[in-house]
């Protein structure tokens, strides 16, 4: 039986002691990588964000599209 979770379903399941919307501090510690490394991915929009002032922030909907558990034709 193929078991298909609802976008709420991942919600509750990926990263729910976190923000729905992250900062960049955020994504470093739940992905493990660098500072540099997180702003490539920014500046390159491998990684999508809003940008609010100077910072950075990312919808945690953008994060599991680019962990590929949500697609981007179902938000």
């Amino acid at each position: 039986m193929n078991h298909v979770l609802s976008l709420q379903d991942v919600y509750s399941l990926f990263f729910s002691q976190y923000p729905d919307v992250l900062t960049t501090y955020d994504v470093q510690e739940i992905l493990g990588i660098s500072n540099k490394t997180l702003y490539h991915l920014l500046h390159t929009s491998q990684l999508r964000s809003i940008k609010v002032g100077h910072c950075y922030r990312i919808p945690k909907i953008y994060l599991l599209q680019y962990l590929g558990i949500v697609s981007m034709d179902n938000p």
